[in-house]
């Protein structure tokens, strides 16, 4: 009878029930990354096209902070790797860092060009542009340290590897980039 552990012989996912859904947001949601704690609690951001970032504790499943945080859609949502803030990038060529705790904005600095995708350690910024390039950030002086060309179409998603020394983009020209940065080796997840 059946070859499985479930119901009608099928196995059982570990995987295949949804857990919580939580709906606080008005209109899609774009990005989001989740952080766990060292206290074994689960915490997450969300981007949405309205421009709206949450912040989330999602095992009490209940939003800590909701923040009118851009005049676009947000592209990226990034928790530093502490976890201590959140950066986030937007179509209104923007770029911020707010407090976990509190919710509130660290720091905005404007971009020339708009940032698809994002990686923070708190101190500098890893951003992938619309124009195709890699772009180094400084945090605290707003100003852009290093940008690297490769693309030929905007880069739409970007980590970094366990080592920090390098940077893996990827790209709406189809193509993937490996980068060395060896400078911010902090920005590793």
């Amino acid at each position: 009878a059946g070859g499985g552990g479930g119901p009608g012989g099928h196995r059982r996912n570990s995987v295949s029930c949804l857990r919580a859904a939580l709906t606080d947001h008005e209109t899609p949601v774009r990005c989001l990354d989740v952080k766990g704690l060292r206290t074994g609690r689960l915490f997450g951001v969300t981007g949405s096209d309205d421009g709206v970032v949450m912040m989330w504790d999602f095992d009490a499943q209940r939003p800590l902070h909701h923040v009118h945080a851009h005049d676009g859609p947000v592209n990226d949502a990034k928790f530093t790797v502490d976890g201590s803030q959140v950066c986030t990038c937007s179509a209104d060529n923007t770029l911020k860092m707010f407090d976990v705790a509190s919710g509130l904005p660290v720091v905005t600095i404007s971009v020339a060009c708009e940032l698809r995708c994002i990686r923070s350690d708190g101190l500098h910024v890893l951003g992938g542009s619309a124009q195709g390039t890699l772009q180094v950030w400084h945090v605290a002086g707003g100003s852009l340290v290093r940008e690297f060309s490769g693309h030929t179409g905007a880069v739409s998603c970007l980590d970094v590897s366990a080592d920090g020394r390098s940077v893996v983009t990827g790209g709406e020209d189809c193509c993937y980039g490996l980068w060395e940065v060896k400078r911010v080796s902090s920005l590793r997840g």
